[in-house]
Formats: C-alpha cells, sequence, structure tokens
C-alpha cells in the first residue's frame, strides 16, 4: 500500500512540474524541457534496471518500475535545483549591479542563491524521491528473500530428486543416444541406422543420407532456447508439476515470464501425449529412475560415428 500512495505522490509532482514547465512544442528550448518530462527517462532507466536486477513475477515488476520512476525523479529535481540556483544566483548579481553595489563577493551571491526559495523546494523534492528509492529497493530484496527462501524450502522436500545435466555437451550427447540407439526411425526410409554428425550436431541416415537435428520429434524442436534449459524444465516440472511460472523462470535463470509460460505450457502438453517418452526424448524415463545425468560428449572434431543397419 506504501509502494502505491508513493507512486500517486510521483504522478503529482511529476504533475506538478508538468504544469510549471508548460512543453513549448516546435521550439528547440521546448524540446529539451519535453525530454526532461516525458516518459522517456523512465522508460531508459526502466530498461537498464529490469536488465540489472532481472525481476520475477508480476509484483517484481511492478517495484522494478517504481524504482525508475523515483530514479527519474531524482534525476529531474536534481537538475532543475541547480538550475534554480543557477537562474537565482544570476537575479542576484543582476540586483547588485542595478542598485549600484561595487563590491560583492561570488560566495555572497551563491549562498543566497542557495537558500533562495525555489532551489530549497526543488531540493526537498529530491529527498523524497531519493528515500522513496531506497526504500522501495529495500521492498524488492525482502521480497527477492522471501522468494529465495520458499524455493530452497521447496527444493529441500525434494531429497530424491536427480541432478541438472551439467552443460550443453552433455544434453546433446543424451539426445544422440537416441539415435545410436535406433529409437528414431528415418521418417523418409524408415532406416535406424546412421551417423552422428557431431559438428553441425545431427544424425545422418544411413539409408537416404538425409540429415535431421537431434532435436527433432522433440518437444524442443525449432526452439532457440539451450537445451540445458529444457532439460532442467522438464526435470522440474516432472517431480514438482505444480511449481508456479515465477518460480519456474528463477529455477532456469529466464527473466520473460511469456517464454517460461510457453516452454512449461509445451512441456506439460508432451507429459500428457500418448507419446510423450518420444515427445520427451526420454527425459521422463531418465528422471524417473534419477539416473547420473553427466553423460561424455563426442570430443571436437571426432570422425562421424557409425551404428549398424537394419537387419
Amino acid at each position: 500500500m506504501d509502494g502505491v500512495v508513493e507512486a500517486a505522490a510521483d504522478e503529482r509532482t511529476l504533475g506538478t512540474a508538468n504544469t510549471a514547465f508548460p512543453q513549448a512544442t516546435g521550439s528547440p528550448a521546448g524540446n529539451r524541457v519535453s525530454g526532461l518530462l516525458g516518459e522517456a527517462p523512465v522508460e531508459r532507466l526502466l530498461g537498464e534496471l529490469q536488465q540489472e536486477l532481472r525481476p520475477v513475477g508480476a509484483l517484481e515488476h511492478i517495484m522494478v518500475r517504481d524504482l525508475a520512476r523515483k530514479a527519474a525523479g531524482m534525476d529531474l529535481f536534481d537538475s532543475a535545483a541547480r538550475a534554480a540556483t543557477r537562474q537565482s544566483a544570476a537575479a542576484i548579481s543582476e540586483l547588485l549591479a542595478a542598485t549600484g553595489a561595487s563590491e560583492w563577493s561570488p560566495d555572497a551571491v551563491l549562498a543566497g542563491a542557495v537558500a533562495a526559495e525555489g532551489p530549497d523546494r526543488l531540493t526537498r523534492h529530491g529527498l523524497v524521491q531519493t528515500r522513496g528509492f531506497y526504500r522501495a529497493l529495500k521492498t524488492l530484496n525482502e521480497l527477492r528473500t522471501m522468494r529465495d527462501a520458499a524455493a530452497n524450502d521447496a527444493a529441500a522436500n525434494l531429497p530424491n530428486m536427480p541432478p541438472a545435466f551439467a552443460s550443453e555437451a552433455a544434453c546433446e550427447a543424451f539426445l544422440a543416444e537416441r539415435f545410436q540407439r535406433g529409437l528414431c526411425a528415418c521418417a523418409t526410409c524408415g532406416e535406424t541406422g546412421g551417423y552422428l554428425q557431431s559438428a553441425r550436431k545431427a544424425w545422418e541416415c544411413a539409408g537416404c543420407s538425409r540429415q535431421v537435428g537431434l532435436r527433432t520429434g522433440t518437444v524442443m524442436a525449432r526452439s532457440p532456447l539451450p537445451l540445458l534449459v529444457w532439460f532442467d524444465a522438464v526435470r522440474w516440472l516432472f517431480w514438482r508439476p505444480t511449481i508456479s511460472a515465477a518460480e519456474l523462470a528463477v529455477k532456469l535463470g529466464l527473466t520473460r515470464l511469456t517464454t517460461v509460460r510457453t516452454l512449461a505450457c509445451r512441456i506439460r502438453a508432451a507429459m500428457a501425449h500418448e507419446k510423450a517418452s518420444s515427445r520427451l526424448a526420454g527425459l521422463d524415463e531418465h528422471f524417473a529412475r534419477g539416473a547420473p545425468a553427466a553423460r561424455c560428449a563426442p570430443e571436437p572434431g571426432a570422425p562421424p560415428q557409425r551404428v549398424g543397419r537394419n537387419p
């Protein structure tokens, strides 16, 4: 609730600033003012904060946007206070010159400018934004601490959960083994024998020389996501079917919830398919028996591996 109240206060504060500095569209000065008071600084800071903080879930995204607004407010009022101080100093200098004062100290002019009502008010507004920024950052850190603690408790309740695959190469070797064991027949000629083309991450049919990617026929086909992400997603969804998209995103190291939801939806659909094991490349059986996940990948530059043809 405090965050909502502070966000509303930010709207009123920035609205006051927009009223005090009307945007003179069409003029260079007006465009500069518009750039300071518009949403561009907020969006720029929001992009930077999202990249650095990597929020997960709607609440964390709201908190990060609040941080961006407060950071933009800090910059705005800091720039405005310095500008007002310069204007006050110029006005005091002109006043002293108009009164015929022959001797005056630059320090005195500066002190008078800083003590003026305008710079002082803007400085106070800037301090409000600064305090709000650090309160929002503290709240975000507390949310993350609670989320991590809950995730650790959930993981502790799965003592028999098999380990994740160690590398992308280990995942590729697991997929290649399907072909080497003759579990994947060629869609063109029905041949199960063939060669592993390690450099291309493909399998070449011994019968018709057709090449297919190692992901072919699985839920991972044509996906740009690394195999490690897919394999770990299957592992978590197999052992914790009710895991939320936000928590799964943390486990997988992904930031876009849309991507995680799509990933989880495809895996759950594959689990419900009549050929679930084929769609999941045998990962369901692998994680069910808790087999060791570390497998040796072919050495770089190794010759294609040959597997016997059908009798």
